[in-house]
């Protein structure tokens, strides 16, 4: 099956992505975004933007509650250098969370918004309500133009993992959920 994002024309897909449950797929578009459901198949909804689009969207669980980072060019108010959190149901900025580099990819999973940047990861703690964003820490890369970067599902029995790459090449950092806002796993 084909799924189409609804939007006309010259529109441009620039990240896709599952929720952390693989319930969701969220598609980020040079004018928007799109939702989709997986079970049953189906489009749920497109965001159209007149002024830009959206280099990035992820989805926190299959809350209303997304991740935006602005595309090139980003509607006003979006940028390559923040992430918007928005709650889509009642069309509302939750928090802007401005970094100082562009972002090339973000990771969200219950409890965590992962940032990353072209020779950085930044770790920010997320309420469970959405009523704080804190940073927690970062950690320099090698350089990740790709934006890799993974977290494990926290709806396993098991501890939750984040994978980024270490500081040389051929390195990686894996860290769970324990030890972020301590030491380096």
């Amino acid at each position: 099956m084909r799924l189409h994002t609804g939007a006309a024309g010259d529109n441009k897909i620039a990240s896709i992505s599952f929720n952390d449950d693989l319930s969701c797929l969220a598609c980020a578009t040079s004018d928007g975004y799109g939702i989709f459901l997986t079970q049953p198949l189906e489009r749920y909804c497109f965001r159209s933007f007149p002024a830009g689009g959206f280099s990035i969207v992820e989805m926190f669980g299959q809350s209303n509650i997304l991740a935006l980072v602005g595309g090139s060019p980003s509607p006003p108010g979006f940028s390559e250098t923040s992430i918007v959190l928005l709650d889509d149901d009642a069309g509302v900025r939750l928090w802007d969370l401005q970094l100082y580099s562009p972002i090339v990819a973000l990771c969200c999973s219950q409890g965590f918004l992962v940032a990353v940047m072209e020779s950085k990861v930044a770790i920010y703690r997320v309420a469970p309500d959405f009523s704080t964003v804190e940073y927690e820490r970062s950690f320099e890369t090698v350089t990740n133009p790709q934006g890799m970067c993974c977290v494990s599902s926290f709806r396993t029995r098991l501890p939750q993992v984040l994978a980024i790459p270490g500081p040389r090449n051929g390195s990686v950092r894996v860290l769970t959920r324990k030890n972020v806002g301590g030491g380096s796993g």
